[in-house]
């Protein structure tokens, strides 16, 4: 089941943008096939947490409305797009944290040295970090401009995703081991 908004909604969007909105055709929940009445708190300025509605709850702010629940995302196409370079990309992330955090810690703990110098030692060790996640990021962006685009079976993609997965996994559990065995 679909709906098309034929007027002009209500709401707190700017009117240009609500009356943008009119012949939209939006895809029905499966699960959901008339109107439901639920708490709402407003799209532009809701809350963005659990607690945040819960807040509106309890302060009245979150106001009774009613209206139909829509797909708003495909899930195939979701984890079809982002399978082949999640995990250059997630893993460029938890390293480019790891370079700040230890950067950060230097900062926060010193140890013998001065806070300055903490930060200088510390930024030379996390050069390489800084470095290799800059570079996975790039990997990550050229997958997803140039294959996570392409039109192919998921099957393809997801065994794409997984082979660079496995790949990094085992990267990481063996580089730098040989040049700790010469030390």
């Amino acid at each position: 089941m679909k709906i098309r908004i034929t007027s002009t909604p209500p709401g707190e969007a700017p009117e240009h943008i609500r009356q943008a909105w009119v012949g939209l055709v939006l895809p029905v929940h499966e699960h959901y096939n008339g109107p439901q009445t639920r708490l709402g708190v407003g799209v532009l300025t809701g809350p963005r947490t659990w607690l945040g509605v819960l807040l509106g709850i309890l302060t009245g702010r979150a106001k009774r409305a009613t209206g139909y629940v829509v797909e708003n995302c495909n899930p195939e196409a979701f984890f079809k797009f982002t399978a082949g370079h999640s995990s250059w990309e997630l893993l460029g992330a938890v390293i480019s944290g790891m370079a700040g955090m230890k950067l950060g810690l230097a900062a926060l703990f010193p140890g013998r040295y001065r806070r300055a110098e903490a930060i200088r030692q510390s930024a030379k060790a996390a050069l390489p970090l800084i470095l290799g996640a800059a570079a996975m990021t790039v990997v990550a962006a050229m997958i997803e401009g140039f294959w996570s685009a392409q039109s192919l079976p998921p099957s393809v993609k997801y065994s794409f995703g997984i082979f660079w997965w496995v790949f990094l996994a085992v990267y990481f559990s063996v580089s730098g081991r040989r040049s700790q065995a010469l030390e």
